[in-house]
């Protein structure tokens, strides 16, 4: 990472701990003079050139909300990625960390212990324990192969938004798409809020460069909508969780658009954790069948000697 980056990372850090304060003051009923005095801070500085210098995937939406709805649409949408991260690192690290460290035992096994009872040993247990070995060395191959294309996926946003759209009902992939719902459906709400039409709500947010999935997901919806489909159909159409768009429509058909989104938006992150947590159950479950097998192995061949001299 280079040192210009340290800084402009380390800085957004702090204007987003700003805008977490401001937030958290406007949602407690202050007004905007007694959040710049308690903050000893203008909210007027939080203007195009601000937000272009430390937010500018979101400056382009200043032209619909005020400087307020967007700090606080910011404060959102960056603490729920960092939530995101942070509960997935906290979850999934110690299963990854026991199964890197019972490969690493299997690795000294089979280099440093192995040598010294194969002339005690079974050729047929021999070669389980050799293809057990070479196994694993594929899989964590194929799984450091993984994360490299994740990684490179996610730098593209052409080619995620094509692995998206082909896997997305994968539950793999939900918790991508329930982090997608939760920021999608707090922008309807932002825009319904401001008062726009379906139409224009679809089309700026198909405009919109902060997610590219976001973006796309309403070019389809806009494009529907600009041929005639009809709201319904336009809507059914997206590529997204079905109880998603049940909850869309469900909300213009009894003008409980705003609230029914909100409640969905809450029920979304509960979702995000539980998803989170089936799949830190999976890897330790995984890890812990791992281990087990390979401690069925030592076992297996230390007690080699132990049977020959009984056998004596």
């Amino acid at each position: 990472m280079s040192k210009d980056l340290k800084i402009k990372t380390k800085s957004n850090r702090k204007q987003l701990k700003i805008l977490n304060e401001i937030t958290y003051l406007a949602n407690s009923s202050l007004s905007i003079n007694e959040i710049e005095n308690f903050l000893n801070i203008e909210i007027g500085m939080f203007d195009r050139d601000y937000f272009d210098r430390y937010f500018k995937e979101y400056s382009q939406l200043l032209s619909h909300l005020n400087n307020l709805e967007l700090i606080a649409y910011i404060s959102f949408t960056q603490n729920l990625k960092l939530e995101l991260i942070k509960n997935l690192l906290n979850k999934i690290v110690y299963p990854f960390v026991l199964i890197s460290f019972a490969f690493l035992t299997l690795i000294t096994f089979k280099f440093s212990v192995m040598p010294l009872f194969e002339s005690f040993s079974d050729k047929n247990f021999i070669s389980i324990i050799n293809i057990f070995f070479y196994l694993s060395v594929i899989v964590f191959v194929i799984l450091i192969l993984l994360l490299f294309f994740a990684i490179y996926i996610f730098k593209k946003p052409t080619y995620f938004i094509i692995l998206y759209y082909r896997f997305y009902q994968f539950r793999i992939l939900k918790i991508i798409e329930l982090y997608y719902i939760s920021i999608l459906s707090h922008l309807l709400i932002l825009f319904d809020k401001q008062g726009l039409s379906t139409y224009q709500t679809f089309d700026l947010i198909n405009k919109f460069k902060g997610n590219t999935i976001i973006a796309n997901l309403a070019y389809f919806v806009s494009v529907d909508l600009e041929k005639g489909s009809g709201l319904e159909t336009s809507i059914q159409n997206m590529h997204i969780n079905q109880n998603f768009k049940n909850v869309v429509l469900l909300g213009m058909k009894t003008n409980n658009y705003v609230k029914l989104l909100s409640q969905y938006s809450e029920k979304t992150f509960n979702d995000i954790l539980s998803e989170i947590g089936f799949l830190s159950k999976f890897l330790l479950m995984t890890s812990y069948l791992y281990i087990g097998i390979i401690v069925l192995l030592l076992y297996k061949i230390l007690s080699l000697p132990i049977g020959l001299i009984d056998n004596i």
